[in-house]
């Protein structure tokens, strides 16, 4: 699945879109940790449409720098720049966190369907105990196996056996007015609209993948050059692999154009940078010193 096609599903419970980095991104990035991962990409409204964002170096260390500060445990997610459309967003790829709650600025938060919740402070405590690994062993139940009451016990493990296509099932206990309740944690399947995070993380990175090899590219050309000029220039050997990876994306996103728009084919074609490509070719330089 490319990225473009995970965008246009829209915010779901691993994906969220934010116009610009700011305290409700942190606050996304703990939700995600405290729930199953998730990824965040800024630069894009909440319709999904891609209007991307000015960023140099210097900010992505800030923001990271900002993440941690904010978050205990402190979470180091990835954040990478990613050209979707012509323009640059910025993807946020968190992982579920296996110590949980994560609290962001002494709160917590966790994701819920497409958007982030408050977690209430009985739940905190929940967490933290499933965190350190008490279970039902841990907890008295009662004198005798027949408090157990094995007809409920059958239906447990009948429910259990219904939803064993779904991708996690955890078990947790609460104590209310003296007796124990026990607690089953369903996470939905991947489905088309909530593919696993790694399907949504080889999809950022397929797109990033593309981004490098354009941008060789295009900081590569001075004036007219012909596609084995550049080739060379790049020390790529495949001629086939150099037109597919990096000609051809950088033609079809409107970087470089054609000397010889009318004859394509021709021995004499030469390639240079459109307008569009001079001014990328310019950020990139300035934001690789």
């Amino acid at each position: 699945m490319k990225l473009d096609e995970l965008m246009k599903q829209g915010e779901s419970q691993r994906l969220e879109f934010k116009e610009s980095f700011g305290k409700e991104t942190v606050e996304t990035v703990a939700a995600f940790s405290n729930a199953s991962g998730g990824v965040i990409l800024i630069g894009v409204d909440m319709k999904g449409k891609v209007n991307g964002i000015k960023y140099y170096e210097e900010s992505i260390k800030d923001w990271a720098n900002m993440i941690k500060q904010a978050t205990l445990p402190q979470i180091f997610p990835e954040i990478s720049p990613v050209l979707v459309e012509n323009k640059w967003i910025v993807s946020v790829f968190v992982q579920e966190y296996p110590v949980k709650p994560v609290s962001c600025k002494g709160k917590y938060f966790k994701r819920i369907g497409a958007s982030n919740h408050q977690i209430p402070v009985c739940e905190i405590v929940e967490m933290q105990l499933f965190s350190i690994n008490n279970s039902f062993v841990s907890f008295l139940v009662g004198d005798t196996l027949a408090d157990l009451q094995m007809v409920r016990v059958g239906n447990f493990f009948r429910i259990f056996k219904e939803l064993e296509g779904n991708q996690e099932i955890t078990f947790t206990f609460e104590s209310t007015n003296g007796m124990i309740r026990s607690l089953l944690k369903v996470s939905p399947a991947p489905t088309e609209s909530n593919p696993p995070l790694s399907t949504m993380q080889d999809a950022i990175q397929d797109s990033m993948q593309a981004t490098m090899q354009v941008k060789s590219l295009v900081c590569a050309v001075t004036g007219e050059m012909s596609r084995k000029e550049i080739q060379d220039k790049l020390t790529l050997q495949n001629r086939d692999y150099f037109r597919k990876s990096y000609l051809i994306p950088a033609l079809t996103i409107g970087l470089v154009e054609l000397t010889l728009p009318d004859k394509p084919n021709s021995k004499n074609q030469k390639y240079r940078l459109t307008e569009k490509g001079v001014k990328m070719k310019q950020k990139w330089t300035e934001i690789t010193n």
